[in-house]
């Protein structure tokens, strides 16, 4: 849910395309927040961590435990409403609890990119795509497309979903994804 957009394609180099929901200047201020959320939360909650791949992410804090495991619910608890009352938006998926400043979701992003790179107006074209996610955060994409497929694991979270996708995998993870490419292939 990055809010960049990254494009790859002709050749062996490849082109990529950064897009950022916010305009430079508001961004860089975002960024600058993140970075004292992350640290006020860390000072404040023992055993909280950024995720091992924090240095790749430009817009959004992943939180999780230094073992890179969910921390118990209330210390989920915890750390969204730390989150939520600086002014950030939060989700939570299968390995982080996710902060970020601005109104991009996954499905905002999905929109801009598949417009601005692609030149498709998903609107139009919902059928034509199939969605598979895992977690809280992929909400928006299944209550949007129709073809929307979670993997196993979703399971943990439908109680708290008002959109879930509307196939469920028997396997978790990359097993589900696997099932789902072998159901494609064999069609």
């Amino acid at each position: 849910m990055e809010a960049c957009i990254f494009a790859a394609g002709g050749g062996s180099g490849g082109t990529i395309i950064r897009g950022y929901w916010s305009a430079e200047p508001e961004r860089q201020e975002e960024v600058r927040r993140l970075a004292t959320l992350a640290e006020q939360i860390g000072h404040s909650l023992p055993g909280i961590a950024l995720a091992s791949d924090q240095r790749y992410r430009e817009t959004t804090l992943a939180i999780t435990s230094s073992d890179e495991t969910l921390p118990e619910q209330r210390t989920i608890e915890r750390i969204v409403y730390l989150l939520r009352t600086s002014g950030a938006r939060t989700t939570i998926n299968s390995l982080w609890i996710l902060g970020w400043l601005g109104g991009f979701d996954k499905l905002a992003m999905t929109r801009r990119l598949m417009a601005e790179v692609f030149a498709l107006d998903i609107e139009a074209e919902r059928q034509a795509f199939l969605y598979v996610g895992d977690s809280l955060n992929d909400e928006p994409m299944f209550g949007f497309f129709e073809n929307s497929v979670g993997v196993s694991t979703v399971t943990r979270v439908l109680g708290c979903m008002s959109a879930p996708p509307h196939w469920i995998t028997r396997g978790p993870g990359g097993i589900g994804f696997n099932e789902i490419a072998g159901a494609l292939l064999r069609q």
